[in-house]
């Protein structure tokens, strides 16, 4: 079992992109490639959202190996706010907070299936909804 020192929740979006300009037949041309629910927007500046993928990365810092590691906690905030959308401010202010109590996780690796986990979940989960709650 190792410690680790938080470093961070960060949003990442990939797979939604931006055009800006189009004329009808570019947007009617955007349209039918990625599909009329894919791409939102008007006055000729639109954004396509087909195949995004969404992640809140939890980054931690393995002591004694002193390596970073990464979670993708996602599903699990958005089971926390109750939502299923979840607002950039609303992580970085989670994210302060717990910067500010300096908190320290501990990770177990597995070696049959070459990843990290948390050791105690649920009371990092317990931590966050309480954090959420006030």
């Amino acid at each position: 079992m190792y410690k680790t020192s938080f470093n961070g929740l960060k949003v990442s979006v990939n797979g939604v992109y931006s055009a800006y300009n189009l004329s009808q037949e570019e947007l009617y041309s955007l349209k039918r490639s990625f599909g009329e629910g894919n791409v939102n927007g008007s006055n000729g500046n639109y954004t396509v959202f087909k195949n995004a993928k969404r992640k809140v990365i939890l980054t931690l810092f393995v002591h004694e190996l002193w390596i970073p590691i990464c979670f993708d906690i996602r599903k699990d905030l958005l089971e926390l706010y109750n939502s299923d959308r979840l607002y950039e401010q609303d992580i970085k202010a989670l994210s302060k907070k717990l910067k500010t109590m300096r908190i320290q996780i501990h990770v177990e690796y597995d070696n049959l299936s070459s990843s990290w986990h948390i050791v105690d979940y649920d009371k990092f989960l317990a931590l966050l909804q309480n954090l959420i709650n006030t």
